[in-house]
């Protein structure tokens, strides 16, 4: 499921759910028959937020929260990794720069250096560490 919209001008509004019931079949003699898949969160869920500043043509805040439900590790489900929460924010610039359309941008992900683990995989065992904070910057040009 998703939504976009604008609710009011200069803010918009991406979010989505995702909501999976993976679950295990045709197991070795039917042990873990029903199990939650591994590696499979429940759901997903995100919400992305721009808004034009008021009175500075061309700049743009944004903002995204993503929210992963568990996952499990392996096929017995006895061993889990916890959902997790994370924050970003960030700011584009539009404007003219030699009659060019030249767009800036700054973002910062994991906004509050959240330690989680990403994802969970049993083909190749293992959890893996999500991303710490990170800065990203970067400049684009029409031409």
């Amino acid at each position: 499921m998703s939504l976009f919209g604008e609710p009011m001008h200069g803010l918009r509004l991406l979010g989505g759910l995702t909501y999976i019931d993976a679950r295990l079949r045709k197991t070795p003699d039917g042990v873990n028959e029903g199990n939650p898949a591994t590696g499979v969160p429940n759901y997903l869920a995100k919400l992305n937020v721009e808004w034009d500043v008021p009175g500075v043509p061309g700049l743009t805040l944004t903002g995204r929260v993503t929210r992963m439900s568990k996952q499990y590790v392996n096929p017995t489900n006895t061993l889990s990794i916890p959902g997790y929460t994370l924050w970003d924010a960030g700011a584009r610039y539009a404007m003219k720069v030699g009659g060019k359309d030249v767009t800036l941008r700054a973002s910062v992900a994991n906004l509050t250096n959240k330690a989680y683990w990403a994802s969970a995989s049993y083909l190749s065992p293992g959890v893996y560490l999500g991303a710490p904070r990170t800065v990203l910057l970067s400049a684009s040009m029409d031409f």
